[in-house]
């Protein structure tokens, strides 16, 4: 089983286009945990999807599907609650508010272990607590 520093290592080298970005963020933020370092990843995401450049995003999932595949508790969390969840807290305005993303671009692009975690967070965060918030698909349709 890999590290949570390896998922994220692993993760964040998927995308050229996020190398400069991922520089920067470590320029000022050298050990401030994996959960902020996967942030900054998951709102590079929401940026590319909301410009629908997409061009490296179907690697970059299906590395965080190979990731998910036999992953620790840990890491397991580390790529659902720190990646997923981030995206479809940006996408709730409840991180930094981002105008025009459509987390269904997301959706669309998830493996079927992400792709279910995606669905169970809806269900257990916002239908549970805030019903008729999360106004985008909310079941599996594949």
């Amino acid at each position: 089983m890999i590290s949570e520093s390896e998922a994220v290592r692993r993760v964040v080298s998927v995308c050229p286009g996020f190398q400069d970005v991922w520089r920067q963020h470590l320029n000022f933020a050298h050990d401030e945990g994996e959960y902020i370092h996967i942030n900054v990843l998951a709102e590079w995401v929401v940026d590319q999807a909301t410009g629908r450049n997409l061009e490296c995003l179907p690697e970059l999932f299906a590395e965080v599907e190979r990731i998910l595949d036999g992953a620790s508790r840990s890491v397991w969390n580390l790529m659902v609650i720190g990646l997923l969840e981030d995206i479809q807290l940006f996408a709730l305005g409840k991180l930094e508010p981002k105008p025009g993303f459509d987390p269904d671009v997301v959706l669309g692009l998830l493996g079927p272990q992400s792709r279910r975690e995606w669905f169970r967070l809806i269900a257990r965060y916002w239908d549970a607590f805030e019903p008729d918030r999360w106004r985008w698909s909310r079941a599996d349709s594949t």
